[in-house]
């Protein structure tokens, strides 16, 4: 895990400073001290409710 943080740590840190991504932005202030089983089931739940989201929708 630490190896993944020194090799992303600085796009990620990038990412809040655009205002695009503001889970992203919590995740990253508020995410410090979150074992990384916490954090993949966290992820794991945005993106399944992102896909929940989009099935949800009517088609264009």
């Amino acid at each position: 895990m630490r190896d993944w943080q020194h090799a992303r740590g600085p796009h990620v840190t990038k990412m809040p400073a655009t205002g695009r991504f503001p889970a992203v932005a919590t995740f990253v202030h508020d995410g410090t001290d979150v074992d990384a089983e916490t954090s993949f089931a966290t992820g794991l739940d945005w993106v399944l409710d992102a896909v929940a989201a989009k099935l949800d929708r009517p088609p264009a």
